[in-house]
């Protein structure tokens, strides 16, 4: 701010040199024109409406530094580069208003100028903003391509690390729908297995039975368990409404029977009694045997045809051979053996898998921990210049300005030394104080000393005081 008003007064005095200097030379005509009414009235309209204009200024001065702002920006060609545009736009319409208000609405015009002013402000504010996004979105993808470059360098062995997890995964998968299904199967298996021990175990009321001229075991394949109510007792059997099948299982549906030699004097049942399961009552059963007929003589009188099972005659004391076979009968024993040694299997195949896919994530875990690592310096120092972007535009700015200020006390400069070696008052004053206050150029005491002293020889008495006030070498 200093140097740009030192700059300023330097061009004022330089004018005002200039307007004294034609002064001298046209002082005897302007001492004698007077001008007439008329041309008076004319000068008054073109001096107010200079004086108009120059109260727009102002506006057109906002107007011009938000277009200069929106041209700056305009090459980021991003969301705030259109917005400097915009208020740029919106500068020339206010100055554009201001123009027109001037001349009949003093209250308006003075909005319009504030307007001008503030939407030069944004677009500076909005052009600042673009070059800052500019610089971030630069910087964004500069570190994108680092680190992808650095990912490059990691992602054959993450690559082949997770094409080999999600193997495994795959595999363990499998084991584990395989170990589902064999426990399922090894479910069935041992109810299958508890079954085949509940009926190896079931132990029939009279064990040993004579049949056809023999003497058989109640627990052969053909005897078979029946319940029910009893319908009728016969004198060789009995009548029953029921159900009969082998030793627990399905019977073969619920159906009237007849059960021939069943030992009435031995179990005394009535007509309406129930034959419970519990009793274990079981009879011979043949599908070629004779079918048992039978009159309903309560209801109809007709015959009826039932199936017929033997309940033989009981024997109290087997074969010796008989009694050895059948005592001797292997009970069966819980389990699969093939299931269990799938199981175990597939326990250890299970165990194998996962430690194998626990190491392969391990190794991916620290190959990622040290792509991270790597990458952590990257980001910082990437972020670290993001976050300066502001202050590096700003120090670029302040240094466009401080050149273009430099540039102009050049120029000033330049002409005060030209001015200077031609012998001018003026221009060895300004060198001689140039030099005094190290103004533009290296501060010199004696070369101050020697063109005071010439200006002070020419005639300036300011160039005389400062000489007095000028302290020695």
């Amino acid at each position: 701010m200093e140097h740009e008003t030192k700059m300023k007064t330097e061009i004022l005095t330089i004018l005002v040199a200039v307007i004294f200097a034609l002064q001298g030379k046209c002082q005897p005509h302007l001492q004698d024109y007077r001008p007439t009414p008329e041309q008076q009235r004319v000068m008054d309209a073109q001096n107010y409406q200079f004086q108009l204009q120059l109260l727009v200024t102002p506006a057109k001065e906002a107007a011009a530094q938000a277009a200069a702002y929106a041209a700056q920006a305009a090459h980021c060609n991003n969301q705030a580069a259109k917005e400097a545009a915009d208020y740029s736009a919106q500068a020339a319409s206010y100055a554009g208003e201001a123009a027109t208000h001037v001349y009949y609405n003093r209250v308006i015009f003075e909005e319009d100028v504030s307007d001008a002013k503030q939407a030069a402000a944004n677009a500076k504010q909005a052009a600042v903003q673009a070059e800052i996004d500019l610089a971030d979105t630069a910087l964004e993808s500069e570190m994108e391509r680092v680190v992808a470059e650095l990912k490059a360098k990691f992602t054959p062995s993450i690559s082949d690390l997770e094409a080999q997890i999600s193997v495994l995964k795959q595999e363990v998968l499998g084991l584990e729908r395989q170990r589902s299904q064999l426990e399922k199967e090894e479910g069935q298996s041992e109810k299958e297995a508890a079954h085949l021990r509940a009926k190896q175990l079931f132990q029939p009321k009279d064990p040993w039975r004579f049949l056809d001229g023999k003497v058989c075991s109640a627990k052969d394949e053909s005897w078979f368990h029946f319940t029910g109510q009893v319908l009728e007792v016969k004198p060789n059997g009995i009548l029953v409404h029921g159900d009969f099948g082998p030793p627990l299982e399905a019977g073969i549906g619920e159906r009237n029977y007849f059960v021939d030699n069943f030992p009435i004097q031995t179990y005394p049942v009535a007509d309406g009694e129930a034959i419970a399961a519990p009793m274990n009552f079981v009879a011979h059963y043949d599908e070629r045997a004779p079918l048992y007929q039978f009159t309903n003589t309560t209801i109809d009188m007709r015959v009826n045809t039932v199936r017929r099972l033997d309940y033989g005659k009981i024997v109290s004391s087997p074969p010796p051979d008989l009694s050895q076979k059948w005592n001797n009968i292997v009970i069966g024993s819980s389990g699969n053996p093939v299931i269990t040694k799938a199981l175990a299997e597939n326990q250890e195949q299970q165990a194998k898998a996962k430690n194998e896919l626990a190491g392969v994530v391990s190794r991916l875990a620290q190959i990622n921990s040290d792509f991270e690592k790597q990458k952590e310096p990257i980001t910082a120092e990437f972020e670290a210049k993001i976050k300066d972007v502001p202050n590096e535009i700003a120090r670029e700015a302040k240094a466009k300005e401080d050149a273009k200020k430099q540039a102009a006390v050049e120029k000033v400069v330049k002409f005060n030394q030209d001015q200077a070696d031609k012998g001018d008052l003026f221009g060895l004053l300004r060198m001689g104080e140039r030099y005094r206050d190290g103004d533009g150029v290296e501060k010199n005491l004696t070369k101050a000393r020697d063109y005071l002293t010439k200006a002070a020889a020419a005639g300036s008495p300011t160039a005389a005081d400062e000489l007095k006030l000028l302290p020695a070498n």
